[in-house]
């Protein structure tokens, strides 16, 4: 695990503020932040889609987890104001915990096979965000935001956040932060 300087993020963050739309991937001092959990072959991914290549975020170590989850705070920290997060299971809900303890938030998880949240269940309420791994279709994000909405009728989606962006483009209706751009899949 690598450690990096508060003048190290900041240029990493001053990077990430310049990069054009159609930059394939953000890279922190020269690397990729995920290269090495990058795994290539075929790949069928949640929405079905098809890939050459998949983010094994299990093969992170928690320290890592944790420096990506806390990049992924200080984007927040300044843009979106939220009371708890969500995270979708399964590649959500560590990256969402952790953030939650970050920003001192409330976490909930949803399992969308079962349509069911756990965690903080009677303490949230208001803006929240979602956190996730990675973000293709939209399509579970989707899911979790029609869920949440019948489970906590007083509560709005105020944006999603993930550790990398792969979609063609990026769903307007809402606000959608990324440590990182991957290739579009086909």
């Amino acid at each position: 695990m690598m450690w990096y300087t508060q003048e190290q993020l900041e240029q990493w963050f001053a990077l990430q503020e310049k990069r054009e739309a159609s930059e394939v991937s953000l890279n922190f001092n020269g690397e990729d932040l995920f290269k090495n959990i990058r795994l290539d072959g075929d790949f069928t991914l949640t929405s079905g889609k098809k890939s050459n290549y998949f983010y094994d975020f299990e093969r992170m170590t928690p320290n890592y987890m944790t420096f990506v989850s806390g990049l992924l705070h200080e984007k927040l920290k300044d843009k979106c104001d939220f009371e708890f997060t969500i995270g979708p299971a399964y590649g959500g809900i560590i990256p969402a915990h952790t953030v939650a303890d970050f920003a001192n938030k409330k976490f909930v998880s949803y399992h969308p096979k079962s349509n069911e949240f756990r965690g903080q269940l009677t303490q949230v309420s208001g803006r929240y965000i979602i956190v996730d791994d990675v973000i293709s279709t939209y399509g579970t994000v989707r899911k979790t935001i029609e869920a949440a909405t019948d489970k906590f009728p007083n509560s709005r989606c105020v944006g999603v956040a993930c550790f990398v962006f792969r979609g063609a483009e990026i769903d307007e209706g809402l606000q959608t932060y990324s440590l990182q751009r991957g290739e579009v899949e086909v």
